[in-house]
């Protein structure tokens, strides 16, 4: 399990110097526990306590994820999930992150689809104000790191 914690921070670093929409995991073999990078440009200023949700393919299994990093998303997050995503928490500590920034968010310990599916749809959403909004519809293939 240590294995998985570290790179999940190694993982974000290479991902978070990378530009673009991207869906990274660290290791794509079928039914592996890795962990996932997603990174996005916001369209609108992310404030300190914002709550993201990052929506898994349902083939993959998110029984197991204890926790979530973020370069981008200083000061803290918490992360739990509900069905088949993934919301995290920043605890208000950090700066608002400004509208046409990179985003990250990786995400430790989930279980890859069974068999290769792709492309795979993940979504990227937003809870304000007791509302829920899309912010981005990836539809990518699952890029891995080297």
């Amino acid at each position: 399990m240590k294995r998985t914690f570290l790179s999940v921070f190694a993982l974000a670093a290479a991902v978070f110097a990378q530009d673009g929409e991207t869906v990274r995991v660290f290791d794509a073999r079928p039914r592996e526990l890795t962990a996932y990078s997603v990174v996005w440009v916001a369209d609108r200023p992310v404030a300190a306590d914002a709550v993201i949700g990052v929506v898994f393919p349902s083939l993959c299994n998110l029984s197991q994820v204890v926790m979530a990093d973020s370069r981008k998303l200083n000061g803290g997050v918490s992360v739990s999930v509900l069905g088949d995503t993934v919301w995290v928490q920043r605890s208000g500590l950090g700066a608002t992150v400004a509208a046409g920034d990179t985003v990250d968010i990786s995400i430790a310990s989930i279980f890859n689809p069974p068999a290769d599916s792709e492309p795979l749809e993940f979504q990227i959403l937003e809870r304000r104000n007791g509302a829920t909004d899309l912010l981005r519809r990836l539809e990518t293939q699952i890029l891995t790191e080297k």
